[in-house]
C-alpha cells in the first residue's frame, strides 16, 4: 500500500502542469504548450508506467503494453468524428419553382401545364392525353396579392376537349394581382 502523503505532492504538480498547459494554450503559446504536454506524459511514464506489470496467470505483462492495447481498443470503439444520421438530401426549390409545381395538373387523362402570369390573366396550355374526346374541364385559379391575400376567383370551362391535341388557355383577372394558384380541377368525360 502506498502513503498518503507521497501521493499529494505527485496530483498538485500534476494539477499544476495541467493548469499550465492551459494557460499556455489561451495565451497562444502552443509549442511551450506542446513541450509541458510531452514533459507531464514523460514524468507520469516514468514514474507510474514504466517498469510495472501486471500477472494475469502467472504471466507478468508490462503496464505499458496493457495500456496502449487499451487506448487502441477505445479509439476503435468510439469513431473519431461522431457519425451524424444524415437524412436524404431535400431538393431545395425556388419560391417560383414551388408555385410552378402547384399550377400543375396531370389526372384523368388530363394535362394542365406551362401556367404563367400574362398581363392581367393568366395563361397555360391544357392537353387531352386520352384517347377520347372529354365533355368538360374546368379550370379554376385563385388570385392573390404580394401579402398573400386572396384578390380575386376565376375559372374556365374547356368543353369538348379533343384528344391529343394541345390547346391555350388564358384566364383573365379583374384586379391587379402578383400571384395565382391552380385550384381543384374538374373533369367531366
Amino acid at each position: 500500500m502506498s502513503n498518503f502523503q507521497e501521493i499529494i505532492p505527485v496530483a498538485k504538480t500534476v494539477l499544476e502542469s495541467v493548469k499550465r498547459i492551459f494557460q499556455l494554450l489561451g495565451t497562444g503559446r502552443y509549442w511551450a504548450a506542446a513541450k509541458e504536454f510531452f514533459n507531464l506524459f514523460k514524468v507520469t511514464y516514468t514514474n507510474h508506467i514504466k517498469g510495472r506489470y501486471i500477472t494475469i496467470k502467472g504471466k507478468n505483462i508490462p503496464l505499458a503494453a496493457v495500456l496502449a492495447v487499451v487506448v487502441v481498443f477505445l479509439y476503435i470503439i468510439y469513431p473519431s468524428e461522431q457519425k451524424q444520421i444524415t437524412e436524404p438530401a431535400k431538393p431545395t426549390i425556388s419560391e417560383a419553382e414551388m408555385l410552378a409545381q402547384s399550377n400543375y395538373y396531370n389526372q384523368d387523362g388530363i394535362i394542365i401545364d406551362k401556367m404563367h402570369k400574362c398581363d392581367a390573366s393568366v395563361c397555360g396550355v391544357i392537353e387531352n392525353t386520352s384517347n377520347e374526346e372529354i365533355a368538360e374541364v374546368t379550370i379554376p385559379v385563385a388570385f392573390f396579392n404580394r401579402e398573400g391575400i386572396l384578390v380575386y376567383e376565376g375559372r374556365i370551362k374547356a368543353t369538348n376537349v379533343p384528344a391529343d391535341e394541345p390547346k391555350e388557355f388564358q384566364i383573365g383577372a379583374e384586379v391587379p394581382f402578383d400571384y395565382f394558384k391552380l385550384g381543384i380541377v374538374m373533369v367531366k368525360k
